[in-house]
């Protein structure tokens, strides 16, 4: 086992990245294994190109000011610019691998790269196989803290745990209505609930990392980079689309698929009243990437719009309430990490009325090889046990028509 973990238990300083098209080091909430937000406008280099807002390097002013805010004079100016931030995390004309790269040949991963160099040496060199389970570890606990910042499924619907040889099981504040449960297989079902708890079947949320020797020999700790990517894409991904299918399957049952050509304050104040006239107020929205273009193009948004002004919340989804609703998106995650289509928004009411997920234990991961198969290849398998149960009165879906 190794003398000491280089990962401190997962505590320490915190990494730090460097927002795209600007000079300036961002702290970032990441523990000291020194990973990445799931998204592209925090890499370095050229992530975000620049552009006629003055967000170049060494063009006018920074992006961001010294209080890990963004420069903005008002409302307006803020909303572009916050635009001009997602729109480059769009830039298509990069893989997730060549952002990776940018990030890799900047000055402060220098740091990180060199703990995590030592990490791998220290667990391939351990023969009792305790240090590959202490990077499994870290790996897992980043994994499970992405799920909970930066996914929809946990910043939406409300989180159980649950005991040992405890029931999985949901309490329904109005009977006679229809859920949408999951079952073992991780499908779904429509249920008439007629009783004041609803019983979810439980699935497994799994993950595998593999890599050959070879490979750990090649790339070293930069290859955990891309491990982390495969796990996010494999977890969160399979949790978000899961719920995300539950959301659709609800359209029609009370709340009927909207329809708009133009997203105006006007329509969205309709996608609010959907779920507000239920006697449960909408309190999130979903939105797809492309629809704050329209918000930046709009100026009468910015009379209803009270910002968010954090860096850090920012590059984690969270650009702020409109009409006291706050705005959710998957902007700034890699496109392999999208979940939702160009045009949709999802109205939700407060997590306790969208829904329910029951898990058993945070993420586990456990060590795994392929020796015994003659082949030289280890990694991890990550695993979870939920369940969950949404409701469809608290869900309003809308669409953009072309």
């Amino acid at each position: 086992m190794p003398q000491s973990n280089p990962f401190g238990r997962f505590q320490g300083r915190k990494s730090q990245v460097v927002i795209a098209g600007t000079p300036a080091p961002v702290t970032a909430e990441a523990r000291n294994f020194g990973f990445t937000r799931t998204g592209a406008a925090q890499m370095s280099g050229k992530g975000a190109a620049p552009n006629a807002h003055n967000l170049g390097r060494g063009k006018g002013e920074r992006l961001f000011g010294r209080n890990g805010e963004i420069n903005a004079s008002d409302k307006k100016e803020l909303i572009q610019k916050i635009a001009a931030l997602v729109t480059g995390s769009q830039d298509e004309s990069k893989t997730g691998s060549e952002r990776l790269f940018e990030r890799r040949t900047t000055d402060e991963y220098a740091a990180i790269q060199a703990r995590r160099e030592e990490a791998v040496r220290i667990a391939r060199t351990d023969r009792s196989g305790q240090g590959f389970m202490v990077l499994g570890e870290v790996l897992g606990e980043e994994v499970y803290e992405t799920l909970g910042r930066e996914g929809f499924s946990r910043n939406c619907l409300m989180v159980r745990d649950l005991g040992d040889k405890e029931v999985g099981r949901i309490r329904v504040r109005k009977k006679d209505v229809v859920a949408q449960i999951s079952t073992t297989n991780i499908n779904t079902t429509r249920v008439m609930v007629r009783q004041y708890w609803v019983y979810p079947g439980e699935y497994y949320l799994t993950g595998y990392a593999s890599m050959e020797e070879k490979e750990i020999a090649q790339a070293g700790s930069e290859l955990l980079d891309d491990k982390y990517q495969d796990l996010l894409e494999q977890i969160m991904v399979q949790e978000d689309a899961h719920i995300k299918g539950q959301w659709d399957d609800t359209v029609g049952t009370f709340n009927p698929l909207l329809t708009f050509n133009t997203f105006t304050p006007l329509f969205f104040s309709q996608g609010k009243i959907n779920v507000d006239h239920w006697g449960i107020p909408c309190t999130r929205c979903v939105m797809a990437w492309d629809l704050w273009n329209d918000i930046a193009a709009e100026p009468e948004f910015a009379n209803w719009f009270d910002p968010v002004t954090k860096h850090e919340l920012i590059l984690e989804g969270k650009l702020g309430s409109l009409m006291d609703v706050q705005i959710i998106t998957d902007a700034f995650r890699y496109d392999t990490l999208r979940v939702l289509d160009d045009g949709e928004i999802y109205f939700l009411g407060p997590q306790i009325a969208v829904g329910t997920i029951t898990q058993r234990r945070p993420l586990q991961a456990e060590p795994t090889n392929r020796y015994n198969f003659g082949q030289p290849e280890r990694g991890w398998f990550m695993f979870q046990i939920q369940g969950d149960a949404v409701f469809p009165r608290a869900i309003s879906k809308a669409q953009r028509v072309s």
